[in-house]
């Protein structure tokens, strides 16, 4: 997020016009700031701490890296005033030694974070590139009308009443540097991270409403319980009426990973069945479905714009970064070093790198390669 837009999320919130999203958003960032402050005794001093905080992300000295963990709702109200006061902002980036560099200073071996990019394959096998302009409407599928916005959404919406026709599929497809939102007929909501895809009908005209996923997504599904919702991956099924949830399922990673963040959620293997709560997640692999309880924010990161790393390897973090850059990665190291704390996804590829190499590793980028090494 840059300066402007988030002076802008401001502004909105203290006049009442931003969205219930971007409240999350401005909140998620003010309360990290002073999450490891107890609570003030009075706004005078909190007024204080928060100066002198933003004081530090502006200038801010070698710190430890740590994971923030949320603080008092206080806080929003004295940091929202007190950055309209300077005119300024700042940016969440841990871990940290200093402010990044301007993306425009960036060297020139360098990769762009990931935009909205997609593939849409239609049911008649037309294949249309969302992320190039919009010089024509999208074609209707059956009694749908298909829509997309600049700001990276595709939406299907019925013109007209159902009929007995025969579902017709279509599939959207983000490549390696690619992301993309979709609202499905019945008003489903779909992120759809990098190098994933989602195959839906155009419109759900059967008893249930059943999509398939690759790759990784996130779901906030519309609730008829009379029409039930199904997402297949790797042969797994979640089956809801109306829930919100993430799905991970990397070719790479071990299993299919389901983290709920409300509702109910039926997850069913070849062998096994669970009912996962809020707050948990499973991972159904050959014959078994684990189950544990995690914090679920962590897995729906990516979509509000952070990599999140809590003990993760080097080769985990170096998939993320893989499928978000469009890089293809060589290991000159054997090294088992770990890393925690959390990133923005919008910067370049070497401001990220950059905060990593504190971690005595060392990259070298050649076109669309990146070699780790010690």
């Amino acid at each position: 997020m840059d300066q402007t837009t988030f002076i802008s999320l401001i502004q909105k919130y203290q006049s009442g016009e931003a969205s219930s999203q971007e409240k999350a958003l401005l909140e998620e960032y003010l309360l990290r700031m002073e999450a490891k402050e107890p609570t003030p005794a009075s706004l005078p001093a909190a007024g204080n701490r928060v100066w002198e905080r933003l004081q530090q992300q502006l200038h801010p000295p070698v710190q430890k890296v740590h994971i923030l963990r949320r603080a008092t709702s206080w806080w929003v109200a004295a940091g929202i005033a007190l950055l309209l006061a300077a005119g300024t902002a700042y940016w969440l980036l841990t871990p940290a030694k200093q402010l990044p560099e301007p993306v425009t200073r960036s060297a020139p071996q360098d990769a762009a974070p990931a935009g909205n990019k997609a593939l849409l394959t239609l049911a008649d096998g037309t294949v249309i590139n969302l992320d190039e302009p919009q010089n024509n409407p999208l074609p209707l599928q059956g009694n749908v009308q298909v829509s997309r916005s600049d700001s990276g959404m595709l939406t299907y919406k019925v013109a007209a009443a159902g009929s007995n026709a025969p579902l017709s599929y279509n599939t959207l497809t983000t490549p390696r540097g690619g992301q993309y939102k979709i609202i499905l007929a019945d008003g489903s909501a779909v992120w759809l991270n990098a190098a994933s895809s989602l195959r839906y009908p155009a419109a759900f005209t059967s008893s249930v409403r059943q999509v398939e996923v690759t790759g990784e997504a996130y779901f906030e599904v519309a609730k008829k319980p009379e029409q039930p919702f199904i997402v297949t991956v790797q042969g797994v099924n979640m089956q809801v009426l109306g829930t919100s949830f993430n799905v991970n399922a990397y070719e790479k990673q071990q299993g299919v990973i389901t983290t709920l963040v409300e509702g109910r959620l039926k997850v069913t293997a070849p062998t096994a069945a669970v009912i996962l709560k809020p707050g948990q997640q499973s991972v159904a692999g050959t014959g078994n479905i684990k189950v544990q309880t995690v914090d679920p924010e962590q897995a729906i990161a990516w979509k509000h714009g952070l990599f999140v790393f809590n003990n993760a390897s080097l080769q985990e973090v170096m998939e993320q970064l893989s499928r978000w850059y469009d890089v293809d990665i060589i290991y000159n190291t054997t090294s088992n070093v770990t890393f925690e704390g959390e990133i923005q996804r919008n910067l370049s590829l070497s401001q990220v790198l950059k905060h990593l190499e504190q971690k005595d590793v060392k990259f070298k980028l050649n076109e669309k390669t990146l070699t780790v090494t010690q």
